[in-house]
């Protein structure tokens, strides 16, 4: 039932957001954003696989990580 719940939820709030920004901002700020976010987005993933790594190689108490 909660999944249904979210389901539809997600599905009645989106077009309504979507529609309001196209319509109340102009493309070059859309795409500056859009941009912005992306970059964010690949500089975090790059970021967790360097951090991550070591993190993981240093960590020997936890069953989950431990080599076999």
């Amino acid at each position: 039932m909660g999944s249904f719940l979210v389901f539809f939820g997600f599905i009645s709030s989106v077009p309504p957001t979507v529609v309001l920004s196209v319509e109340s901002s102009p493309t070059w700020v859309r795409s500056a954003g859009f941009g912005l976010v992306d970059g964010v987005g690949v500089l975090g993933g790059a970021t967790g696989v360097v951090v991550e790594g070591p993190l993981l190689a240093r960590c020997r108490r936890c069953c989950w990580c431990r080599a076999s």
